[in-house]
């Protein structure tokens, strides 16, 4: 019975050894979360959209965020730096929503006017670069916010927690987990130069420790 033994527990190992050299290297397929809470009178309590994912912009070392709730009721984006460390994620201060392109324009830098929907934010934090927020066509000015994420090594998801509080008072919360969408990745990925693969040499191209 040795023998069998022994060749069952070579197929075995071949098996797993397989099994974790698949380029996917666990990779998280899908993008999970909600957001709960309310934008002025629009009550939000909605899953995020299939469609939500971030990528990677190796030229520039940054995460490019695209998330969206409820068909489409809520939409944030964002470029924020790659973390160096990543344990216990980055907490990202957001600022008083400002005019986009100088002047004396929207307070939000909506497209409307002061209250338009569309917001551009200039970074508060060298962590960000840009941000911005689609909501209600009409919504109250931000007042403050924060965003933080950890890259998670299980399935290389972006664990991401996006704060948000209105001058009327309003707040919403966000919390979501972004699948990684190589597709549109920007760039190469250094790491891979050594010679492809998932795991050992090449291809860990998401580890976000640059």
């Amino acid at each position: 019975m040795k023998k069998p033994s022994r060749s069952y527990l070579i197929l075995s190992l071949m098996a797993v050894a397989m099994m974790t050299s698949r380029c996917d290297c666990g990779r998280g397929s899908t993008s999970s979360g909600r957001c709960e809470g309310a934008i002025g009178s629009l009550l939000i309590s909605d899953e995020i959209d299939a469609t939500s994912h971030y990528a990677i912009d190796h030229d520039r070392g940054l995460n490019l965020i695209d998330a969206s709730f409820g068909s489409g009721k809520l939409r944030f984006s964002a470029e924020v730096t790659r973390a160096t460390v990543l344990t216990g994620g980055e907490v990202l201060n957001l600022p008083v929503e400002v005019a986009s392109g100088g002047g004396t324009g929207g307070a939000d830098g909506g497209t409307g006017g002061t209250d338009g929907g569309t917001g551009v934010v200039r970074p508060a934090s060298p962590e960000i670069k840009s941000w911005t927020l689609v909501a209600p066509a009409s919504r109250p000015k931000l007042r403050d916010g924060t965003l933080d994420r950890v890259l998670t090594f299980v399935d290389l998801r972006l664990s991401t927690t996006l704060r948000l509080i209105f001058e009327d008072g309003t707040s919403v919360l966000c919390e979501f987990h972004l699948r990684h969408d190589e597709e549109q990745d920007i760039g190469k990925d250094p790491s891979e130069s050594g010679g492809g693969g998932c795991g050992g040499g090449g291809g860990g191209g998401d580890s976000d420790f640059d």
